[in-house]
């Protein structure tokens, strides 16, 4: 039969494995025998609930319980983890959890008691002490507790891989997506960025670049419909641009400049910010506006030609014809002859209604050269026939001006292409009849 010395008894069960490991060192410099049950899984699981039936039990030798016990009270005080509610040193029922008066060896509530019968001392840490006195829990066991907490690591442990997996592929796609961009392939970027949004649909960086290549594409109501739900998810100025440029694109200019002013407001506008508003001011026909939008832009951006040239479309509007073409032939200069900046001022040396800023040669020369650097883009032949018009070329500029009817992407960008060969046919009848062409800021297009 066992003698005293080799009996254990459960005294207390911690929240946790560090807690244990420094009753179990405390207990073990005092001499007292002791041994763990059930710290694996409190080092798998972290933090358990105090009391839970599977935490770890400080087993102690049947003759030391009340030494133990004086340690563990006095671990417990200097312990800051406990419960503000608590006093420090508050042991608990390991019946009904129910804390212990101080220095009580029996519940006041239940009955149990840390004197209880003991059990034999275990030959390897999966021992099983009696169950306490008081109300009895059922025990699990050891073979399936193992088995539980193989699962539960196993389980942890493939939901960890599955979210490392999860996060570097959707960052490696992302990345995918961004190169496409950059490159200049849209269609490889939306399969990319769709694939970033399958995972996690609340990526708004992902809605942003795939919008930006349904742009790219024209494909505008995909790339408005991906930008708001970017939005949706955050406001971001970048954001906003892109949207109001959709905007802008699809004539809705008030929209646009809504976001445009936000962006500006924010600071974080740059010269394209202001070109696109000066764009949506001007189709509003609100030139003044425009015209300080443009000013603007340029200030950010001195060698944008596509600002320049808007600035002085805006100036024929306000009929600032000699502004108008200083800003041309600025143009000119910096895009070392531009075909688009000569056409613009081939038409104005043609056609201006003021005719002292008429300049027919140099009309016709603008407009050849346009003309041989495009391959004979039809607007540009319709400059040309303008030209020879103006020189008294009435036959070349009938001529001309028949092909230009005659091509079928004749006025393919402008906002009114009906209307716009309604204007190159009556040119036409102005040729025959041997009279050019003459344009005022109100009808310049």
């Amino acid at each position: 039969m066992s003698t005293p010395e080799n009996k254990y008894v459960e005294i207390f069960r911690t929240s946790s494995a560090p807690q244990c490991e420094i009753i179990r060192l405390r207990l073990a410099e005092e001499g007292i025998p002791v041994f763990i049950d059930g710290e694996l899984l409190a080092s798998l699981a972290g933090e358990l609930p105090f009391g839970w039936r599977n935490s770890p039990r400080i087993m102690v030798d049947s003759t030391r319980t009340e030494d133990a016990i004086k340690i563990i009270r006095e671990i417990l005080q200097n312990s800051q983890q406990q419960d503000s509610t608590l006093d420090k040193g508050t042991i608990f029922c390991l019946a009904c959890q129910s804390p212990f008066d101080e220095n009580a060896m029996i519940c006041s509530r239940c009955g149990w008691s840390f004197e209880q019968e003991p059990v034999s001392t275990p030959t390897n840490t999966e021992a099983q002490p009696v169950a306490p006195t008081g109300p009895k829990e059922v025990e699990i066991p050891t073979k399936i507790r193992w088995l539980v907490r193989f699962i539960v690591a196993g389980v942890l442990a493939v939901v960890g891989f599955i979210g490392y997996k999860i996060f570097t592929d959707t960052e490696e796609e992302f990345e995918n997506g961004l190169v496409a961009l950059e490159k200049g392939y849209p269609d490889e970027c939306i399969h990319w960025m769709t694939k970033v949004i399958r995972w996690d649909s609340k990526n708004a960086n992902a809605y942003f670049y795939r919008s930006h290549a349904y742009y790219h594409k024209k494909q505008n109501a995909e790339a408005l419909a991906d930008i708001n739900k970017a939005i949706q998810l955050e406001t971001n100025p970048i954001y906003l641009d892109l949207r109001g440029e959709i905007y802008s694109v699809l004539h809705k200019y008030e929209e646009a400049l809504t976001d445009f002013n936000t962006v500006i407001e924010s600071k974080k506008g740059d010269d394209r910010t202001f070109h696109n508003r000066g764009h949506c001011y001007f189709m509003l026909k609100q030139y003044e506006r425009a015209v300080q939008d443009y000013q603007q832009s340029l200030k950010l951006k001195p060698t944008s030609y596509h600002s320049r040239l808007n600035l002085a479309i805006n100036y024929i509007r306000l009929g600032r014809w000699e502004e108008a073409i200083a800003e041309g032939n600025e143009a000119r200069a910096m895009t070392n002859n531009n075909h688009l900046i000569l056409n613009f001022l081939s038409y104005i040396y043609s056609s201006c209604s003021d005719a002292k800023y008429r300049n027919g040669p140099l009309a016709l020369e603008y407009a050849k050269k346009a003309c041989e650097a495009s391959k004979n883009n039809p607007d540009y032949l319709d400059s040309l026939a303008a030209a020879y018009a103006e020189v008294g070329e009435f036959d070349l500029a009938v001529e001309t001006q028949q092909k230009v009817l005659a091509d079928k992407n004749f006025g393919a960008e402008d906002l009114d292409r009906e209307k716009a060969i309604a204007k190159a046919k009556a040119r036409l009848e102005l040729y025959k009849n041997r009279k050019p062409s003459r344009v005022t800021p109100e009808e310049w297009e």
